[in-house]
């Protein structure tokens, strides 16, 4: 999160490749969803479960919408809810991977 918060706080920020925005969007927030999955499964890889999705998923949309936020006092920077949505959907990416994680190293013990 610290690290979204200082790119978020740049007036402009570049992103490799010439990607679109919403590229650099799910990829942060596919990383966070995926460290919220291990936060809340106590760093335990494979107490990763399916039931903590919806919550990580959720803290990493509300952290996308506080970062937006954020960001419309930032010059240059504008609110989108666009990158909000992609937002939401890379940290469900990386909750349904923690999760998936956690089901396939349950399954091999």
């Amino acid at each position: 999160m610290a690290a979204i918060f200082v790119v978020s706080h740049q007036s402009s920020v570049s992103i490799p490749f010439e990607a679109p925005d919403y590229y650099a969007h799910g990829t942060s927030y596919t990383v966070l969803g995926f460290l919220l999955m291990r936060a809340l499964a106590g760093g335990h890889l494979r107490a990763m479960t399916w039931s903590l999705v919806l919550l990580a998923t959720v803290t990493g949309s509300l952290y996308g919408i506080s970062d937006e936020f954020h960001q419309s006092f930032i010059p240059g920077r504008h609110p989108s809810v666009s990158d909000v949505i992609a937002d939401t959907v890379g940290a469900l990416t990386g909750a349904v991977a923690g999760a998936a994680l956690g089901a396939w190293l349950r399954r091999r013990t």
